[in-house]
């Protein structure tokens, strides 16, 4: 377990430092694999790279509204449950890109996409370092950050091993 000293009430900041941390990754795996899977999108809806390119832009504009909007909506409310309902939406849109028959539908649920991975980034680094020791809150928002390409290094490292072993 990831340990950085205790938070408020003398708790251990490990749990919440791990679900943190998994979760900057999930965010940031989102974002940055989408440029890996462009040829596949042309092809599979017959789009033009111009009109692919679209949905990447409905992916980042989101994702740095609900990245300001996450921001406030921690310090107003709860960041745990804010982050919980960010994660159920982050996997509801995940979700819904694999099994979407169009590509309108396809741009829809990556602009789903990019409000939850903006807003749980956001939210997951406000939950670690309300959960750090005070002195360690700067380096917790650190690692969580760093964390998210680290992870997200290891889950593409992970599906290139996997892909070249199943053969896909």
């Amino acid at each position: 377990m990831i340990t950085t000293g205790t938070g408020s009430g003398g708790r251990s900041a490990g749990l919440p430092m791990a679900a943190a941390a998994l979760t900057a990754a999930a965010s940031t795996s989102t974002i940055l694999g989408l440029p890996a899977v462009i040829p596949l999108i042309v092809e599979a809806f017959r789009v033009s790279h111009a009109e692919a390119g679209f949905m990447v832009t409905a992916l980042w504009v989101p994702h740095a509204v609900s990245q300001l909007v996450g921001g406030w909506a921690a310090t107003a409310g709860s960041p745990r449950r804010l982050l919980c309902w960010a994660l159920a939406a982050l996997a509801m849109a995940l979700g819904l890109t694999l099994l979407v028959p169009t590509y309108g539908a396809l741009v829809g649920a990556r602009a789903l996409a990019g409000l939850a991975t903006g807003a749980s980034f956001t939210l997951c680094i406000v939950y670690a370092a309300a959960h750090a020791a005070p002195a360690r809150q700067r380096a917790t928002q650190a690692f969580v950050g760093a964390m998210s390409y680290v992870g997200c290094s290891v889950v593409y490292a992970a599906i290139a091993l996997t892909e070249g072993r199943a053969g896909w």
